[in-house]
């Protein structure tokens, strides 16, 4: 299983259906209640279209990523509408070294946090709690950033951008339909992989 560092087609801006999926183990008890297990510790995300009306431009470049990936055999980037932006995430605090950080993406609900590891940022800039913005190397495909000069010692370490998710095809098999003498349909389903 390769990574492909390329998107697929992005014209599915509202076309694409999905978002994360957990696992959680449920045993139901004899009291009624059920006893609960967080299977996994991130979810995976799963989305399903059907890319439709499209051009022949359109229809060579899915055709394309569906040979080059061998169905879903390799990894490649895509871009989810409903979660792909970050706005001062804090990633750390500086220390005055240059250990490499990673990026990180937090959701809040009430007083609990989930926090998310980003491996495919797309445009990073990290700044520190004064708004200066640091120089730093930061890995497009880990998400791991790493300061030019060391960190400023004690400063709260933020960045802004966007980022991608590794996926593949959830199926092997992805046809087309011709709906019109040049017009093509394409069911698709993608799987997030760690």
């Amino acid at each position: 299983m390769a990574f492909i560092d390329a998107r697929i087609n992005s014209d599915y801006t509202f076309g694409f259906v999905g978002g994360p999926q957990w696992k959680t183990l449920k045993v139901p008890m004899a009291s009624g209640h059920n006893r609960k297990n967080k299977d996994w510790s991130l979810p995976l995300g799963r989305w399903q279209t059907n890319y439709a009306l499209l051009t022949p431009a359109n229809q060579e470049a899915l055709l394309a990523a569906f040979w080059v990936c061998g169905g879903g055999f390799s990894n490649f980037r895509f871009k989810d509408y409903n979660d792909f932006r970050v706005i001062d995430q804090v990633i750390g605090v500086g220390d005055g070294t240059s250990t490499p950080l990673q990026l990180v993406r937090n959701y809040q609900f009430g007083s609990v946090v989930f926090t998310r590891p980003i491996k495919l940022p797309l445009h990073a800039v990290i700044k520190d709690q004064d708004d200066n913005v640091l120089g730093a190397t930061v890995n497009a495909t880990t998400g791991m950033a790493t300061p030019t000069s060391p960190w400023p010692n004690g400063k709260v370490l933020r960045w802004n951008g966007e980022f991608d998710v590794k996926v593949e095809f959830e199926e092997d098999y992805n046809p087309f339909t011709a709906a019109a003498s040049n017009i093509r349909e394409c069911p698709v389903r993608i799987l997030e992989v760690r």
